[in-house]
């Protein structure tokens, strides 16, 4: 009985670890139809008082409230039964070394909001004795847990490609924005305040936490421009290796590429990128990593894609201040 549920369990990390870019391309799209861009709302036509149409209006379709989960008891939940209040949804497992950094700024501002917004922290694809375990041992038990248990819906549905991921959901049902790797304190209390506006909270100089935060490492639900460091580089480079929509893109010369570049970029030099983006990047809601020598022409390179359209496009600056693994054009393999 041991070994099938040993079984059951590898099976499920197998699942959520090597199946993440099918997850995100065919099951999200029930909830993502053409991709995150198209989530905040699409136009149709408004009727005037006398029944005709008249401009359009703003229609957004809410995540599908069936979709469901487990508590600690084995209870299931529903989105739907959590409507009527914000609602921060993070994705994370023991195993996870990006997801236990970010614990403590979770349990940080869940003990700050935790009257005003919901949170549900969703532990994927373990058991709840290794969940509760892990917990336990680092002081985080007064986290709300809870469990995608149900074949996986959650993790299915909302695309997670990757650990962690956190989901900011308002009250009415309608995702607002998503962080993708690890968040912190700052950004949470960020993306809280694009659900819940009157509790925006304030910095040290009384200045609101959206404006200081000008480039945070999440993506609101249209194209927009972001720079992250290498090191959340890194942290989406080896949880989306195996993902078919992944690409980093290195957008120097060719002389330069072939003298020092990141393993399993993608040459395409910056002012060819117009021409050869739709060819080389079909999908728009492919993750692309950008960067160059010292992080201009990167910064112009992601601008650029972010104008085509493409919404989940992350400038990290320069080779130069990469401090993990480049090869030559001769050991690159390509």
């Amino acid at each position: 009985m041991k070994s099938k549920k040993t079984i059951a369990l590898i099976a499920l990390l197998i699942l959520v670890i090597s199946g993440a870019a099918f997850l995100y391309q065919r099951l999200g799209a029930g909830i993502r139809g053409e991709g995150p861009s198209v989530i905040p709302a699409s136009s149709a036509p408004a009727e005037g008082q006398d029944g005709e149409s008249s401009e359009t209006e703003e229609v957004r379709t809410p995540l599908p409230g069936t979709l469901s989960f487990t508590d600690p008891d084995g209870s299931t939940i529903t989105l739907d039964e959590l409507r009527g209040k914000p609602l921060v949804l993070n994705f994370w497992a023991t195993w996870c070394g990006y997801c236990r950094k970010e614990m403590p700024d979770f349990l940080e501002v869940y003990q700050e909001y935790r009257e005003s917004v919901q949170f549900v922290m969703l532990n994927v694809g373990e058991t709840r004795e290794a969940a509760s375990d892990f917990l336990a041992k680092n002081g985080w038990e007064d986290l709300p847990v809870y469990y995608d248990d149900l074949n996986l819906q959650m993790a299915r549905a909302f695309g997670a490609s990757g650990l962690p991921m956190t989901f900011f959901i308002d009250s009415e049902g309608y995702l607002a924005a998503y962080e993708p790797g690890m968040t912190t304190a700052e950004r949470l209390r960020t993306g809280i305040g694009m659900i819940l506006p009157a509790a925006e909270p304030k910095t040290a100089d009384g200045a609101s936490a959206s404006q200081e935060v000008v480039n945070p490492s999440w993506c609101t639900m249209k194209p927009v421009y972001t720079k992250i460091d290498p090191e959340n580089a890194k942290n989406l480079i080896d949880e989306a290796v195996e993902s078919e929509s992944f690409f980093l893109l290195d957008v120097r010369t060719e002389a330069e590429y072939q003298e020092k570049h990141i393993p399993g970029a993608v040459l395409i030099p910056v002012d060819e990128l117009s021409e050869r983006a739709e060819r080389e990047f079909p999908d728009q809601r492919s993750l692309i990593l950008v960067y160059c020598r010292s992080g201009r022409r990167s910064e112009q390179a992601a601008r650029m894609l972010v104008e085509m359209g493409y919404n989940h496009v992350y400038d990290f600056g320069g080779i130069n201040d990469w401090p993990y693994e480049t090869v030559s054009g001769s050991e690159a393999g390509d």
